[in-house]
């Protein structure tokens, strides 16, 4: 709660000089000073007021003019402004009273107030209509005060001059006194006084007795008859922390500093495989301490570490093992400091080939001329890029200057792109914080295409024409449906870049700028759900995030959710449960090939020593965090209810990091008859349940929209199978028409057939022969392990030509695998297949299948 005194210099604050009586210019002190004055609670009496009044001026005998409130706005106490007037003019101070609430709530004499100017609304509680107010001067200062508008009344009468105001609209002056006549005719002064005043009361008990609070701590002389304050309930202990204790993956002391602010100054040199970096850390201390631990890795060297604020010293600085993916640097401080501290950091640093940073040379790109590089951050291969709090936990802004050869163009997913006029330099800046994870590099030679009014389409010159056909006029429609179902969409641009065919990745949610495999490049856009799962990122994983990798399903699960409501928005509710069905069995796949009971399989992975990000990678948080997300949606009342929430749960986390908890403990105060029911609790669905058992998900969301594409599927791979199903006679094995995830569903289920009988690959494949021609890099792996599984030598060239053509991890190992444990035949293709490609593959991808034919 505060009263201004406004003081000024010795000349006088305003003083007008008009030529003539159309244009003037008013001349002003060139510096005017402004003291606040506070008053503290609890007040016992007015004479405390007045007493800080008189010390204020006393110790500021300059001071020439007081503004004081007659009634507080927010505190809603009556000041003592008679004595304070008295207090000032004795000194030679002009008070000006700001009597916005008093009109209507109090008595006024203005003329025995005696103040020397007074300005009061008529709109609050005279009920006039709005704009209309009053204002009082003092007769002693009628010559002296001037309108700052000047109109054709300069130099007449004071009302002349201050109520012909141009084209001002006088309507509500002229309501005024029809509003007074109302009061006066309603009961008048006492009358409304005497209600407003209980009413305030009544009030005010009722909510102190339901809030166990109190009302503000003044004298009863002091309240505002006709408004009153009463504290807010106390609700700090039901306030979960948004930041579980510890992230087992990130050395970094985050729970003690906060880096808001990372400039990254990074010069790109392929001739030597290294970026020569500069960085800049924005630090604030969250608690005392004595050093700063950041996390980095075995292939990144750092040179020197410099404190540039508030002092510029050079700083020491360790590195210390910490886990196979990574170590750690100890920044040792000048001295211990405080929490709120702020400083900034310098660290320079060289980064060469860690797991976050992918050089490619020409064979290995798409063009086969130019070499290319890429950092992957996620889960924790930053570390290798740049020391940083490499944990979601952590959310930070970021600018980068990045300096290329000349040919080569720099890719950031940032929301603002810097036009810098220094050749081959690119700049970028990120308004929002992200977790470090999401702050990705890309240069090669690289070209773009608009694609939407919000989007391009980045990859290298000889792909741009197919990424174009691909994605051109199907983003922004995309973007709109998720902003319908989401939210807006706060990130500006959404563009997206295909990398090389030895990219092993499906895709990467990297904010404006989403990473792609070219396996989607299919030729008719029939996988675009991986696009409807990135772009659904930029709401969940993006904008809120889990706090640890131990709930991934925090980003991957609701993500899931997002893409198939997106589907079902856009291609139907059959197919989007078609695809839901696909991912079940997919964690079905899962469970049977590794067990059930394994801490992997816990939504909430219990940490443990040996607890490693990459693992998390894997159905569990994808279609188990689904299921969970479903089952929320269920006792939201359906999606539309559901989704109401999902819009109130982004703008309550957004750019924070949660845990499980906090979600659910928030979803329990959204529908607060769940939190009375314990609905938490519930039998065979305990929340606890969902998150710490590692078994099937307790619910299981109804897809039976879906059964008139699984079931013909179904049936036709059983009696390809050579099963006897019924209906089957009346079934038509005519799949032309049908959608590509539908084809892709009874790949599936023939690949689940314990036996097919002998010959069929070979009878599917005269029968269907689109399956095995189609470009469609989803339906070629299924086929390729077909023809693997059964022996399909005819196919084999596809085969090899589709391992060769791309280097994608999920398609890659499974098929090597696959011909690991089929005949001499295919073991021997494979050692040749990877002769001939392994210069091509990632060298992740190529060390898995290195490790696979060294046992074989």
């Amino acid at each position: 709660m505060t009263s201004p005194i406004r003081q000024q210099p010795m000349r006088r604050a305003i003083k007008p000089d008009y030529h003539d009586n159309y244009s003037g210019r008013a001349a002003f002190p060139n510096q005017m000073f402004v003291i606040r004055l506070v008053l503290k609670l609890p007040i016992n009496n007015k004479e405390e007021i007045i007493q800080q009044y008189i010390d204020v001026l006393e110790n500021n005998p300059s001071v020439k003019v007081a503004v004081i409130d007659h009634i507080t706005s927010s505190s809603a106490m009556v000041m003592p402004i008679k004595e304070l007037i008295v207090v000032c003019q004795s000194r030679g101070v002009q008070v000006v009273i700001d009597g916005a609430h008093a009109p209507g709530q109090l008595q006024l004499n203005l003329e025995k107030l005696g103040a020397d100017y007074y300005i009061g609304n008529l709109h609050k509680w005279v009920f006039a209509v709005r704009g209309s107010a009053l204002l009082w001067i003092h007769p002693k200062h009628c010559e002296s005060i001037k309108p700052l508008i000047t109109s054709l009344c300069y130099r007449q009468s004071l009302f002349d001059q201050f109520s012909s105001q141009g084209t001002r609209d006088s309507t509500p002056y002229f309501c005024a006194p029809a509003a007074i006549q109302f009061y006066e005719d309603i009961g008048g002064f006492e009358e409304i006084a005497k209600y407003n005043t209980e009413l305030l009361l009544w009030a005010m008990e009722l909510l102190k007795e339901s809030w166990k609070t109190e009302s503000l701590p003044i004298p009863d002389s002091m309240r505002a008859p006709f408004m009153g304050i009463v504290a807010l309930p106390d609700t700090s202990d039901k306030e979960k922390p948004l930041v579980p204790t510890m992230d087992p993956s990130t050395a970094s002391n985050y729970d003690d500093i906060q880096i808001s602010h990372v400039d990254l100054s990074l010069d790109v040199r392929f001739d030597t495989k290294r970026i020569l970096s500069s960085e800049r850390l924005d630090i604030k201390l969250l608690k005392s301490c004595k050093e700063i631990i950041l996390d980095t890795h075995n292939t990144l060297t750092i040179h020197s570490v410099i404190a540039t604020k508030p002092i510029h010293c050079e700083l020491k600085f360790k590195i210390k093992p910490f886990t196979s993916y990574g170590e750690m640097v100890q920044i040792e401080l000048p001295s211990t400091f405080e929490p709120g501290d702020e400083f900034q950091l310098s660290i320079d640093f060289t980064s060469s080939d860690g797991t976050g940073v992918t050089w490619l040379d020409p064979v290995q790109t798409a063009g086969k001329e130019l070499p290319y590089m890429f950092t992957s951050g996620w889960p924790v291969r930053n570390r290798a890029f740049f020391p940083i709090q490499d944990t979601p936990s952590a959310k930070m802004t970021y600018s980068a200057r990045v300096k290329v050869p000349p040919g080569f163009t720099a890719l950031m997913g940032a929301n603002e792109w810097i036009e810098n006029h220094t050749p081959n330099v690119f700049e970028f800046k990120m308004a929002f914080p992200i977790a470090p994870y999401l702050i990705n590099l890309v240069v090669g030679d690289i070209v773009s295409a608009e694609i939407g009014p919000r989007s391009k389409v980045w990859t290298e010159p000889n792909m741009l024409s197919k990424a174009k056909a691909e994605y051109d006029g199907e983003i922004e429609t995309i973007l709109c449906t998720a902003e319908h179902l989401f939210g807006p969409y706060i990130w500006g641009k959404y563009d997206l870049l295909v990398l090389p065919p030895s990219y092993p990745f499906g895709g990467m949610e990297i904010p404006c700028l989403t990473f792609l495999t070219p396996c989607l490049l299919s030729g008719d856009k029939s996988l675009m759900s991986t696009v409807y799962h990135e772009i659904t990122h930029s709401w969940f994983g993006n904008m809120v995030t889990p706090a640890t990798w131990k709930e991934c399903w925090i980003s991957e699960g609701f993500a899931r959710y997002g893409e198939r409501r997106i589907m079902m928005v856009l291609n139907g509710e059959a197919e989007s449960c078609l695809e839901s069905v696909s991912g079940l069995s997919n964690l079905q796949r899962h469970y049977n090939a590794n067990g059930e009971d394994l801490n992997i399989n816990c939504l909430k992975i219990n940490s443990t020593k040996d607890f490693d990000p990459n693992d998390v990678y894997c159905p569990i948080p994808y279609e188990k965090g689904y299921c969970l997300v479903r089952y929320l949606e269920h006792l939201a009342g359906g999606y539309e209810h559901f989704e109401k929430f999902l819009r109130a749960y982004i703008d309550k986390f957004k750019f924070k990091s949660v845990n499980g908890q906090d979600i659910l403990d928030y979803f329990l105060d959204y529908f607060p008859h769940y939190r009375r029911q314990e609905i938490e609790n519930r039998k065979d669905y305990e929340f606890d349940k969902w998150l710490n058992n590692p078994g099937w998900p307790p619910y299981v969301p109804d897809l039976s929209a879906g059964n008139d594409l699984t079931k013909p599927a179904e049936i036709l791979a059983a009696m390809w199978a050579g099963e006897e199903t019924q209906g089957s006679t009346k079934f038509s094995n005519d799949i032309t028409n049908w959608p590509i995830y539908q084809v892709i569903f009874f790949l599936d289920k023939l690949l689940a057939k314990l036996k097919l009988p002998d010959g069929t690959i070979q009878q599917i494949n005269e029968k269907y022969p689109t399956i095995s021609q189609s470009q469609n890099a989803e339906v070629r792996f299924r086929w390729s392990l077909l023809t693997l599984k059964y022996s399909f030598t005819e196919d084999y060239p596809n085969v090899r030509n589709f391992l060769e053509c791309q280097g994608k991890q999920l398609y890659t190992t499974p098929l090597y695998q696959a011909m690991i444990d089929g005949s001499d035949v295919t073991r021997k293709m494979a050692h040749d297949v990877f002769e001939s490609s392994k210069e091509k593959m990632h060298f992740t991808v190529r060390r898995y299948v290195e490790d696979l034919l060294s046992k074989s």
